[in-house]
């Protein structure tokens, strides 16, 4: 089985079993930042991939788009369909395995990826497949965890976040996003920061039996990675994540 495959494998049972109380009570001020990127999206057709309830989808109905939707698992699907309905909304929502979104090419005119792309052993190919079903001049609207425009902190971080989660493969930094986009036929129109606080204890309560190990790779970094993360020793000491959003349009 191909290190892809078996990334896929992994991320579909994770994702199965955290269906029903998936995204419950989290904050997404990215989506705030990505609904105000996107502007009035009457009459556009989009897709929301990776779309797990369906979060972003909503939102993306409320600027007036045709909402469609495509994830890993049946059981997120299911999950989302509740909540959708429940806006009176109507959607349709298709199963993407291997890769492969089940839909002709050129079918929308709007793409949406929000925090999944660091869940992806292969990010190139997924925007490749991404820019294959958008139309000329469609528009791929993400966002997903980073970090610091610093490769030894970048490193570091990713370090972290597979200790912490299992189905992390590789968060880009803001440069990567920027050199990855273009190399694939995106033209990037903006990209933004969002920046959110997180505290160190909540979490090494959070990482369980990896706690030790992420509280070591604290203790050992170095005071350039400290100081790009915004590390510090504060009440209640914490550091600086950084979510990317952007809004990137196909080449034609």
């Amino acid at each position: 089985m191909s290190s892809e495959r078996r990334a896929e494998t992994a991320n579909l049972k994770k994702f199965s079993e955290l269906a029903v109380d998936y995204g419950r009570g989290t904050e997404r001020p990215d989506l705030d930042a990505l609904a105000y990127l996107a502007g009035d999206l009457s009459g556009k057709k989009l897709l929301d991939t990776a779309a797990g309830r369906g979060a972003c989808a909503l939102r993306m109905a409320s600027c007036g788009a045709e909402i469609h939707l495509a994830d890993l698992t049946h059981a997120m699907l299911a999950e989302g369909r509740l909540d959708i309905v429940g806006h009176g909304l109507e959607f349709r929502a298709a199963v993407a395995l291997n890769g492969r979104l089940p839909f002709p090419t050129a079918t929308f005119d709007v793409l949406t990826c929000t925090r999944a792309y660091h869940h992806v052993s292969d990010i190139r190919g997924a925007l490749l497949e991404a820019r294959r079903v958008l139309k000329p001049f469609g528009r791929l609207l993400a966002t997903d965890h980073s970090g610091p425009d610093v490769l030894e902190a970048m490193d570091f971080v990713n370090k972290v976040s597979r200790l912490r989660d299992r189905s992390h493969a590789d968060a880009l930094s803001p440069s990567e996003w920027r050199n990855l986009l273009a190399d694939v036929g995106f033209d990037l129109r903006q990209i933004q920061h969002v920046e959110l606080r997180q505290e160190l204890d909540t979490l090494f309560e959070a990482a369980g039996d990896a706690a030790t190990r992420i509280e070591g790779l604290f203790g050992k970094a170095s005071s350039s990675v400290l100081d790009a993360i915004e590390c510090d020793g504060s009440a209640p000491a914490g550091f600086t994540s950084v979510i990317v959003v952007f809004d990137a349009v196909s080449a034609g």
